[in-house]
């Protein structure tokens, strides 16, 4: 599968997602002020793939230098291609697709993911749309955005669904006289548990 890389991470994690095999080879094609931005090592990161992808660093404003970085990489390939051109500049979506019309036509599938919509477009004449049937989850989403996940524990703190129905029972009123036995940390009673009972909720 080939993306275009841009500020955008979602439209690939979920082309990537749902249209991506396991032995398939990912091939990012991005600039150095996205590679500068880590934009696709966030993606990498999401998906837990760094040592399997391949970049393509090319100048989003000359046409000249995307077509000569598609050449000198694709030119003697015989393999099927699915290219997401949702993401990237303008200049760079209508090379890429202007490339691989040309020169891969019958082993190429062009996909769009539409902002707010729940499918996939296709450019295909036998082929136009597909139903998104993958998720992201929120580990996914933040880490896709370059959020780094520290403490991602799947077992949470019971404290924090006790301090919640204790505050349920007073009506919410900060009149909880047993901290001690939840923590001894201000950051938590001053509403770091409700952090915690909002993200385990999720």
């Amino acid at each position: 599968m080939i993306c275009l890389i841009s500020e955008q991470s979602i439209p690939n994690l979920i082309g990537i997602k749902q249209l991506s095999h396991q032995d398939d080879k990912l091939i990012f094609i991005s600039t150095k002020k996205m590679e500068d931005a880590k934009k696709s090592n966030n993606i990498a990161y999401s998906l837990e793939i760094n040592d399997d992808i391949e970049r393509i660093i090319v100048d989003e404003s000359s046409l000249t230098d995307i077509n000569e970085k598609l050449n000198n990489r694709f030119k003697h390939n015989n393999t099927n291609y699915i290219v997401n051109i949702t993401c990237g500049t303008k200049l760079m979506s209508m090379a890429v697709f202007d490339f691989f019309k040309s020169n891969f036509p019958d082993k190429t599938e062009f996909i769009y993911i539409p902002i707010n919509k729940n499918y996939i477009q296709y450019f295909n004449e036998d082929r136009t749309k597909e139903n998104i049937t993958t998720s992201i989850n929120l580990v996914e989403y933040l880490k896709a955005y370059g959020i780094t996940i520290t403490d991602h524990n799947n077992n949470p703190d019971d404290s924090c669904f006790d301090v919640f129905e204790k505050y349920k029972k007073c009506n919410f009123n900060n009149s909880i006289k047993t901290w001690k036995d939840y923590s001894n940390n201000d950051q938590y009673k001053n509403g770091a548990w409700f952090e915690d009972y909002c993200y385990f909720n999720l």
